[in-house]
């Protein structure tokens, strides 16, 4: 295909996606849509227009434009349905603190993508704040805990600790020795799970 025929193929693609993306403003189906865009295009060069199923089949960057053109609760519910097998998972973790008597409450799920990770969820204790993230594999999550330190260098009183393919962040807003207490039983909870 040429540069030209290329870059066509990519705006369609792009088109679609946010024709798709906001939520059917238009009254013509995506295909339709496809085929429009794809007519209007085609004769300009001498190689024939490709297919409305060709442009489909581009996925990294489909996926990437689909991706870009989610909303918060598409994204969070797009993270909950991928949470990785095989670790500590962070509902499991914080119903582990609890049940060794650490008070923890007000779980919620949180926009992993900011760690890169699969899946996070925080919540806090009586003097700490934790959350808890799912990696793909280990040395993501290794990566994750680099990435969040060095991000997040700012943030003080912090700590990261990991666990197979899972994250566990212990911060104070306040140092005290409360706290110190509160993250060390933390932490030896999660390194057991």
């Amino acid at each position: 295909m040429s540069e030209s025929g290329g870059l066509r193929a990519r705006t369609s693609v792009l088109l679609i996606a946010l024709s798709i993306g906001a939520g059917g403003a238009c009254a013509k189906k995506p295909d339709e849509v496809a085929t429009t865009q794809l007519k209007a295009g085609a004769g300009t060069t001498n190689e024939p227009a490709p297919s409305p199923a060709a442009l489909t089949t581009a996925p990294a960057e489909a996926t990437a434009i689909a991706d870009a053109t989610m909303g918060l609760f598409e994204r969070l519910a797009k993270e909950r349905a991928s949470r990785p097998n095989g670790t500590p998972r962070a509902d499991a973790v914080i119903s582990g603190l609890k049940k060794a008597g650490i008070d923890v409450n007000e779980e919620n799920q949180v926009y992993a993508a900011t760690v890169k990770a699969s899946y996070c969820e925080a919540t806090k204790g009586k003097n700490v704040y934790l959350s808890i993230c799912e990696y793909a594999d280990e040395p993501l999550a290794a990566a994750g805990r680099d990435y969040s330190m060095k991000t997040f260098a700012m943030v003080p009183n912090r700590q990261i600790f990991v666990n197979k393919k899972t994250t566990l962040t212990v911060a104070q807003a306040t140092h005290t020795p409360e706290g110190d207490i509160e993250a060390k039983a933390v932490g030896e909870l999660f390194a057991k799970m």
